[in-house]
């Protein structure tokens, strides 16, 4: 049971009113995490690891996707992706 279905949950409506801001914001905020990641030092190994145009179409898809990708992903496929992700090189992408 997901955090919208409770009932007399206010928090599902929150939270999917968030995960929508988010998809309806994907490109301004995939943009806005990249420039962060351009912007600091620790993500040169990110960047010299991962291609620019993969970076920014797998950032994109999360965030356009995100109500998709948290309601059907799978441990194993969360698992599959950070593991890829965190493989890919350390970054912290701080403010």
């Amino acid at each position: 049971m997901t955090a919208d279905t409770i009932p007399g949950s206010h928090h599902g409506l929150i939270t999917s009113h968030l995960v929508q801001l988010i998809e309806s914001h994907s490109e301004g905020l995939a943009a806005g995490l990249l420039q962060r990641i351009h912007a600091c030092g620790r993500c040169n190994d990110l960047l010299a690891k991962v291609p620019e145009h993969e970076l920014k179409q797998r950032v994109f898809e999360i965030y356009n996707n995100l109500g998709q990708w948290i309601e059907s992903a799978s441990d194993k496929e969360i698992e599959r992706f950070t593991r890829r992700s965190a493989n890919a090189a350390p970054c912290r992408a701080s403010r």
